[in-house]
């Protein structure tokens, strides 16, 4: 229903839009990067999603001409990742289920390099392989716990905690994939205003400056300009 919705109002970019053959180019880097951390195959899906005529949405086999390599040798299942661009002024990317991400075109305004697109792109990515959507289930019944024992509400320490993870993996695969993790405050600066109220700024930019979590990112990236060049 949302890709339909979405196609309804032409606010989905075909896939050989150049902002979506940008975030393509930078995906990819990022999966090879998570597939060499994780050990899994992770690649972009051969697929795209059409709008028919009737209003139903189908799905079609796309060849590509780039698409992930393998990096890693015997390489366990993973996840098939798609990418799409949705024509909205918001700077900021989101995650709608397992190995789906929308970047929203205002990004392309607000995210002046691809170090920063790079970062907001890899921090979906890190919600979703820390699977923040199922743990989150998981705990709805020990939230309603703690809302009428002890009279809490765990939500925001949970949610917290799942921005503060996923930052912290963004930053990691970014830096893996040769972007630079110390734009990473930049960034998330630049998110859009009304985001930015609900989504722990100040908590999460204290913590990715943090000197152990930026210092780690900085070495992998280092790491990584010196073991191949950067394009």
């Amino acid at each position: 229903m949302l890709f339909k919705e979405l196609n309804n109002c032409h606010a989905l970019y075909p896939q050989s839009h150049p902002q979506c053959v940008q975030v393509e180019a930078i995906t990819i880097r990022i999966l090879e990067a998570l597939q060499r951390e994780s050990g899994m195959r992770h690649k972009l899906a051969d697929r795209e999603w059409v709008l028919n005529f009737d209003g139903t949405i189908k799905v079609v086999k796309k060849r590509r001409e780039q698409n992930v390599r393998s990096t890693t040798a015997g390489l366990k299942d993973g996840i098939n990742w798609e990418f799409f661009v949705v024509d909205n002024p918001i700077s900021r990317a989101s995650h709608i289920c397992e190995g789906i991400i929308i970047v929203f075109s205002g990004s392309f305004d607000a995210y002046k390099t691809d170090d920063e697109l790079a970062i907001t792109i890899a921090t979906q990515v890190g919600n979703i392989v820390a699977r923040h959507i199922q743990r989150e289930f998981g705990r709805s019944p020990c939230l309603l716990y703690h809302r009428l024992i002890n009279h809490d509400n765990p939500k925001k320490h949970y949610l917290l905690s799942h921005e503060l993870e996923a930052d912290y993996i963004g930053m990691l695969l970014s830096a893996s994939a040769g972007y630079d993790p110390r734009v990473a405050p930049v960034a998330l600066q630049k998110t859009d205003s009304e985001h930015r109220q609900f989504h722990f700024m100040e908590e999460r930019i204290k913590h990715m400056t943090q000197p152990e979590v930026m210092q780690k990112a900085v070495d992998i990236y280092e790491g990584r300009r010196k073991g191949r060049a950067i394009i």
